[in-house]
């Protein structure tokens, strides 16, 4: 999954990435608009087929624009489920089957 991300996706979004646990791909998409995130998560969505865990940092404290379209239904033609981090109001994990 990670060296298939690393051939598409330009290097300014694989560095938002991390890969460091099985099966799930970690994005921090501080600072980006909502354009750009819902482009990116899209990105990643189609270049991993396979079954796996989108864990997105979108942060809470400075507007909740990139939370709460993470954690609207509908944004990808996938089946997923959303499940906010219970511990961190900043964290959305997207699972797809």
């Amino acid at each position: 999954m990670e060296e298939r991300i690393k051939l598409v996706l330009p290097e300014r979004d694989v560095e938002r990435c991390d890969f460091t646990l099985t099966d799930v791909v970690t994005v921090d998409v501080h600072g980006l608009s909502l354009n750009n995130m819902i482009r990116l998560l899209k990105n990643i969505t189609c270049i991993c087929r396979q079954s796996f865990t989108l864990r997105i940092i979108h942060g809470f404290n400075h507007g909740t624009k990139l939370k709460d379209a993470v954690r609207t239904e509908g944004m990808f033609t996938r089946s997923y489920r959303i499940i906010p981090d219970q511990t961190n109001p900043g964290v959305t994990m997207l699972v797809f089957a």
